[in-house]
């Protein structure tokens, strides 16, 4: 049976500049979606496609300088994650949403945590995946350390070019075992040629040497559903240990893989739970 990739776009206005918007679904249940690094918003229809879209509507983007047709705001200027998530809130009006779930995949689950206290009264659930929200916690970690050197040599081009072998990698994997139509991959690899390096690099940095943890705190009323796996190592764990911690009222769920498992193997149980949780 041949996946179905039919999504609506839309152009949001923020601050004079073009915003590339997603609408897949046709759900009464709004999802609102923030993408991993560097990705486009756009990949959470990759999983969608393999269960009920009658009851959700996703809404997502393409953050300025990451992967994706956004204009990019932060030529010329100093780039700020909180300005991302202004755009968000841009968006939801612009779409006349009133009530919502918001969902973070990795990068996105800081995004996603500050969008959600931020509009507390219109939230109803949250979802972290694989979130980086504190961190103090990964200053030590060798990734950490290296991403803190490729900021300040400003050897951009270098962080470019691995993403896009990571994404051939990726591409790879999707046709061969999800069945993606290569049309489409072609398509997200025009997109990922629009990357800024300076806004990539410095999007990493920002996140590293950030600490959303006051966040957590606005949402304890909220029902939150924390996602990590337990093979992706201690960086993730101990993120998803101390927002289970802080928050000391949450549900959490365990992913057996890696950190990359809920973009490329999105058939699992664990996709079919997540999805389950924001349709209910």
């Amino acid at each position: 049976m041949p996946l179905n990739f039919d999504y609506r776009k839309h152009t949001t206005i923020y601050k004079g500049a073009n915003i590339q918007t997603y609408e897949f679904g046709d759900g009464e249940k709004v999802i609102f979606s923030f993408p991993s690094f560097p990705h486009s918003g756009l990949y959470y229809l990759w999983f969608l496609t393999h269960y009920d879209k009658s009851k959700v509507k996703f809404i997502t983007f393409d953050l300025p300088g990451w992967t994706g047709y956004s204009d990019n705001i932060f030529n010329g200027r100093e780039f700020s994650i909180d300005e991302y998530v202004e755009i968000a809130r841009t968006i939801l009006k612009d779409y006349k949403v009133e009530t919502f779930s918001v969902i973070g995949y990795s990068f996105g689950g800081a995004m996603a945590l500050k969008l959600a206290a931020d509009c507390k009264d219109q939230v109803e659930k949250v979802v972290l995946v694989s979130s980086v929200i504190n961190s103090n916690l990964v200053k030590r970690f060798k990734l950490v350390n290296l991403v803190k050197l490729l900021h300040y040599s400003k050897y951009y081009n270098a962080l470019k070019t691995l993403i896009k072998r990571k994404m051939k990698t990726i591409a790879k994997i999707l046709v061969l075992e999800e069945g993606i139509p290569r049309v489409f991959l072609e398509m997200y690899s025009d997109m990922v040629s629009h990357i800024d390096p300076r806004v990539i690099s410095e999007s990493i940095y920002k996140l590293f040497t950030s600490d959303y943890s006051s966040y957590l705190d606005e949402i304890k009323d909220k029902e939150v559903l924390i996602v990590n796996t337990r093979e992706e190592g201690r960086f993730f764990s101990i993120q998803a240990e101390y927002i289970r911690r802080r928050l000391n009222s949450e549900k959490s769920l365990h992913i057996h893989g890696t950190h990359d498992d809920f973009i490329l193997r999105c058939r699992t149980d664990v996709v079919r739970d997540v999805l389950k949780f924001l349709s209910d």
